[in-house]
């Protein structure tokens, strides 16, 4: 539907902002001030559930299994050495038999770990989002209001399709590891058991010493990756923006082509790669002192587990036992290089971290948007009598007809559609039709209207506020709560055979062969029928004309009450216009139509016209015939 613009109204008490500059406070606070750790709680809401609780219980067990394994792996260098100083052949043999079986163990949980890991995250924690996200994004009209009337996200189909997927991606990485690589979950299982074996072994000056000498790095890193978490999410967004030039070139191809816009395409998305770049730049000029200050911890490591151990004996002024000394320098070693992956991790953070704000952000907008659909969804019979107490009338056909106030600008009906006083308010404050719009459509074809007027006057904004498309500013709409089909200028054709484009959104069994024939020869598609099992890429095939065919073929198989027609006939020559109106009327169905052509005056009982200036008048059309001949 296409001639208005993306304008926008209110349908609540805030009627002089536009909808997509108001924000929810919870949205508006929890963004700008609220930690990325809030943003993970919120997803983490989302995904820990059922069987996440099990997988977690398991990799917590193998996690446990693999710091057991490799704490005693630690021990037995002691008596390794040991076995070495003293020549202890039989000594030496049990050590390698002990080494080898823990090595052994210590694989077989990490690596069963690992896989855990990526069932749970890879799997089960993105089906989770993944759902949960399609459940409120796949609502009515949800699709519609985020890109065109709420504005805070552009980029909904990278935040589903990539984003999420790079987020368990990171959460797999963060929390589990990769093949020598251990995440969060098995490193602090191991410190913890380190610290316990060296306070047992030597007290608490090693395990105190050693951690002091972690959390020294650690917080230098932690101030650096704050500072670059800002440049790696705007990195994403401009990412996004990149894709979105090359999709839109795409989709837009032929145009292009013809108008030679090839080279102002080309500077588009160069400009667009300018910025992706220059975020990349701006986020490896801050890798440099995050990596070095990782390259000291893992340097300084070797130098701390002997260090650490050595001041101990000084301090306990005890003899020197070769086999405790190497087993705690030993420990103290592993326990630093497991604490290493934390700090090589920080990059990998940090981009958990700027994606779970762009997912949070996502999950804020769609559960403002239902929440703002609930408020104004139309109430039905069983609605309260004191919801359906305020009574107002309106004018049909000489008659003033009684309609049950429901929710603020919506009624139910359901024989026919009403507009009564309706106003429509642009985001700039322009409203549009100030005195209010009124007329109705009923169902049988017993009354069609037709909606004329310049471009740019708000024809196709009264279908989408038909279509609750657009809130209203004031006055009221009737129309039944089902049965309304709507078919816009360039009807919509998804991936699929011929036959599903007919049969869209239902399932194409539901259509035969000779039922599908019918249809098409009817709209004067008789050439397709044999592609009806045909996948193909149907807007780049079939010319605009013929997509408004498929269009009206598609609105006859559904069968419905009353059929919205924005211009559904444009790209068709008269002759064919006539013949599909004619085939429109034949159906029995209320037209509700926008055109610019006088020639389809003839399938409408009334015409309201629209002014420049909003102003608007009704008159009456000689009625239809209806040629029974046609009837499909």
């Amino acid at each position: 539907m296409g001639d208005a613009g993306p304008d926008v109204a209110s349908s609540d008490n805030r009627l002089d902002e536009p909808i997509y500059v108001r924000r929810s406070k919870r949205t508006v606070r929890g963004r700008a001030s609220a930690s990325s750790s809030s943003a993970l709680a919120r997803i983490g809401a989302v995904v820990w559930a059922g069987r996440s609780w099990q997988l977690g219980a398991v990799s917590i067990a193998l996690a446990v299994m693999y710091a057991w394994s490799y704490n005693y792996f630690a021990e037995l260098t002691g008596d390794f050495t040991q076995a070495v100083v003293d020549r202890d052949t039989r000594r030496f043999s049990a050590a390698l038999f002990w080494l080898a079986l823990t090595i052994v163990i210590g694989s077989l949980a990490s690596t069963a770990m690992l896989y855990v890991g990526e069932r749970m995250t890879l799997g089960v924690w993105r089906r989770r989002l993944t759902d949960h996200i399609a459940d409120r994004y796949f609502r009515p009209r949800v699709s519609f209001q985020m890109t065109l009337l709420d504005g805070r996200i552009s980029d909904a189909d990278q935040r589903i399709a990539s984003d999420v997927t790079a987020l368990c991606q990171h959460c797999k990485m963060v929390v589990f590891g990769a093949p020598m690589y251990m995440g969060v979950l098995p490193v602090v299982i191991s410190t913890a058991w380190f610290c316990t074996t060296l306070w047992i072994k030597v007290g608490w000056f090693c395990p105190i010493a050693s951690i002091a000498f972690f959390l020294v790095f650690a917080g230098v890193n932690r101030v650096l990756m704050t500072r670059v978490h800002d440049v790696v999410k705007k990195g994403l967004g401009a990412i996004g923006a990149y894709r979105f030039a090359h999709t839109y070139l795409r989709l837009h191809a032929e145009t292009v082509a013809f108008l030679a816009g090839h080279d102002r395409e080309r500077q588009r998305s160069d400009a667009c790669l300018d910025k992706v770049l220059d975020y990349s730049m701006q986020e490896s000029r801050w890798h440099v002192p995050i990596n070095f200050n990782a390259n000291a911890f893992y340097w300084g490591t070797g130098a701390i587990a002997y260090i650490v151990p050595g001041l101990a004996w000084f301090m306990l002024k005890q003899d020197l036992d070769v086999n405790t000394f190497v087993a705690v320098a030993t420990i103290i070693s592993s326990m630093l290089y497991q604490l290493a992956y934390l700090i090589q991790l920080s990059q990998e953070i940090t981009q958990l971290l700027a994606v779970a704000d762009r997912v949070a952000e996502l999950l804020d907008v769609l559960d403002d948007i239902a929440d703002a659909n609930q408020r104004n969804d139309l109430l039905t019979d069983d609605s309260s009598d004191e919801e359906m107490t305020a009574m107002i009338r309106i004018q049909v056909d000489g008659k003033r007809t009684p309609l049950r106030r429901t929710s603020p600008g919506k009624f139910v009906a359901y024989d026919r559609i009403v507009f009564d006083m309706v106003q429509l308010k642009t985001p700039t404050g322009r409203i549009l039709f100030p005195g209010g719009v009124s007329f109705a459509v009923e169902a049988g074809g017993k009354r069609n209207v037709l909606v004329m007027g310049p471009n740019g006057v708000g024809k196709s904004s009264l279908l989408r506020a038909l279509g609750d498309l657009w809130p209203i500013h004031s006055g009221r709409i009737m129309k039944p709560p089902a049965g309304v089909y709507y078919l816009p200028q360039r009807p919509y054709l998804s991936l699929g055979t011929l036959r599903e484009q007919i049969v869209y959104p239902l399932g194409e069994e539901l259509l035969s062969d000779a039922e599908a024939t019918r249809l098409l020869t009817a709209v004067q598609l008789s050439n397709r029928a044999r592609d009806l099992n045909v996948v193909c890429p149907w807007p780049e095939i079939l010319s605009v004309g013929e997509q408004q065919r498929l269009g009206v073929a598609r609105l006859l198989f559904h069968k419905p009450r009353f059929a919205i027609l924005d211009e559904c006939t444009s790209a068709m020559d008269e002759d064919v216009e006539q013949d599909i109106y004619q085939l429109l009327l034949n159906s029995g169905a209320g037209l509700l139509s926008v055109a610019h052509r006088s020639t389809v005056l003839r399938f409408h009982h009334d015409l309201v016209k629209i002014d420049r200036d909003g102003r608007w008048h009704i008159q009456r059309l000689e009625p239809p015939k209806v040629d029974l001949v046609g009837v499909v």
